[in-house]
């Protein structure tokens, strides 16, 4: 028991310091001045910050110059109050605080009792005072709202200034998820991305990554460009910020599905050329979300899953050897070089010409493989006098994905926040024409991988 004991404790330690460490990507803080109407500085005025989604508040006090600072405050939106001796409240509601900001809030207050209450509404979009960095947020209200060809929020970190990308409309997942997202000029392997503080950068290539969470479960990302604090290291590029949703006092949830299918797709012209059917065509992007109250004002939890079914269409061309070659018989192709072969296995046609070849003189591995791949195909055309005839014929990739996130938040008095959060995906993958290339022909190198998160 007292090791259980102990390990409890160093665990517990160990939570504590990971979020002091991270604190700086995973939190905002709030300051400002409090004075009455004719400027005056009141210290000693009692502030209380409190977060209106988990009712979870922070208590801080006026210093000798009016100053006040509350730090490490959960990201959300707050109301605040101001009170102090022969003064009435000043109250302020709607102020939200994204990841990473430094909002400052100067309260004037006026003459009375404290049973008096002014109360104003913050401005939905507040001058960024307490820093020099470029930087925009993105709500999870505007992500979930705007269309995504993949659901995968990296396309959206281009629609900010001074971003690039090379990667097209479409973002993958797995090994398909290459962040070629250039900020202010510099490489796409300079960016620096986080998840709840967490450093999610493929280290090995520095151009995938290792989480991608569900469009549904993300609260806001933040991008910084440039002339961000110096709490921000590793790269030097855009730092790339992602909050995951957290639970509130209140159960909500949703459902939702995405579909693509062929029966709603014109054929291309390739297909009806040589007379292929349009191909398959399935796309199904389903899943929920839910989260709420464990203990009222203390302890909320978060859950998301989804789930990706993909079928990908496509129409190969592929090169054969011209049916007649593959009997030896190289009459009107081409004329063959004796010289070049053991005595008797080339002779001549009856064009007189040496474009005959002797089955029994191929060699046992181009034997093999006509006989076991190559007539297993039927070109769809060969012109006269070619050696390689071409098979037109749809293939079809899958990239399919599942996820699962749970996330715990904690509140321990008035300034302690905990939060857990575990992320599970998996993104079987199937390639009709292998990974890396080999055997250019359908069914011949299929490959199979999951890119496990």
């Amino acid at each position: 028991m007292k090791k259980i004991s102990v390990f409890l404790s160093l665990l517990l330690l160990l939570c504590l310091t990971t979020v002091r460490l991270h604190s700086q990507t995973v939190t905002a803080s709030l300051k400002g001045v409090i004075t009455d109407t004719s400027g005056a500085v009141i210290p000693g005025a009692t502030i209380v910050i409190r977060n209106r989604a988990t009712g979870s508040q922070r208590t801080v006090t006026s210093d000798g110059s009016g100053n006040f600072t509350a730090a490490l405050l959960p990201v959300g939106t707050y109301e605040v109050t101001v009170r102090a001796k022969g003064f009435q409240a000043y109250s302020i509601h709607g102020v939200a605080l994204n990841v990473g900001a430094h909002r400052t809030l100067h309260a004037r207050l006026k003459p009375g009792t404290v049973t008096q209450t002014v109360q104003v509404n913050a401005s939905s979009v507040a001058v960024q005072t307490g820093s020099a960095a470029q930087s925009q947020t993105i709500t999870g209200r505007q992500i979930r709202g705007l269309a995504l060809d993949n659901r995968n929020f990296e396309q959206l970190v281009t629609l900010e200034p001074g971003v690039s990308s090379t990667q097209g409309t479409i973002v993958g997942f797995g090994l398909n998820n290459v962040t070629a997202v250039s900020v202010n000029g510099t490489r796409p392997s300079a960016s620096n991305w986080m998840v709840d503080g967490a450093d999610v950068n493929d280290s090995g290539s520095n151009f995938t990554l290792l989480n991608v969470p569900s469009v549904d479960a993300i609260r806001e990302f933040k991008l910084e460009r440039s002339t961000y604090d110096a709490e921000y290291g590793r790269s030097g590029g855009g730092q790339i910020m992602v909050i995951t949703r957290s639970g509130s006092n209140q159960f909500h949830g949703g459902a939702y599905e995405f579909v693509r299918n062929n029966v709603l797709n014109a054929n291309n012209f390739f297909n009806n050329a040589n007379g292929n059917i349009r191909p398959p065509v399935r796309y199904n992007d389903f899943g929920y979300t839910i989260g709420g109250p464990i203990v009222k004002n203390k302890t909320f939890f978060f859950f998301s899953e989804e789930f990706r079914r993909n079928s990908l269409p496509s129409n190969a061309v592929f090169f054969l050897p011209n049916p007649q070659e593959m009997t030896g018989n190289f009459a009107g192709i081409t004329t063959l070089n004796p010289a070049s072969a053991p005595a008797g296995c080339i002779s001549n046609g009856p064009d007189g010409k040496p474009d005959q070849l002797s089955p029994n003189c191929f060699s046992p591995n181009a034997a093999a493989y006509l006989k076991n791949v190559y007539s297993k195909f039927a070109p769809n055309a060969c012109s006269a006098g070619s050696l390689s005839c071409t098979l037109s014929e749809p293939v079809n990739s899958s990239n399919n994905f599942r996820q699962e996130i749970l996330r715990i938040d904690q509140s321990i008095g008035s300034s302690i926040q905990l939060f857990g959060r575990y992320m599970d995906d998996s993104t079987p993958t199937t390639y009709p024409l292998g990974i890396w290339g080999g055997s250019n022909l359908p069914g011949i190198s299929n490959s199979n991988v999951n890119s496990l998160g």
